[in-house]
């Protein structure tokens, strides 16, 4: 299981892959939409469950986000997905709330 979100405060995408275990010498958390691979930052020291990661929020993973491809998150030699996909709708309306927040 994964959360994907696009966060006001600073403008950032975060990722959190639930089952993944945080690995204190790694600090980059990939998620892959469709043919395209974008990291975020890890912080595996956060008080959470699984791994966060986050980052920028990038137009081109939104538009991957939007077509509809597979997601996937990758942290070391650690794999989570492909991960069920969102319906149509909530493709398009969880990316244009992200365009939302890029824009201010």
């Amino acid at each position: 299981m994964a959360h994907f979100a696009c966060l006001h405060s600073g403008r950032v995408f975060q990722a959190q892959g639930f089952s993944l275990n945080a690995i204190g010498s790694e600090e980059r958390l990939t998620v892959g939409a469709g043919n395209e691979a974008h990291a975020l930052v890890a912080d595996p020291g956060a008080s959470v469950t699984g791994v966060l990661g986050s980052g920028s929020i990038s137009p081109a993973l939104l538009e991957a986000i939007e077509a509809g491809g597979p997601l996937s998150l990758s942290y070391g030699a650690q794999m989570l997905g492909p991960l069920e996909s969102l319906s149509p709708v909530d493709q398009t309306a969880f990316a244009s709330g992200c365009r939302a927040v890029l824009a201010g």
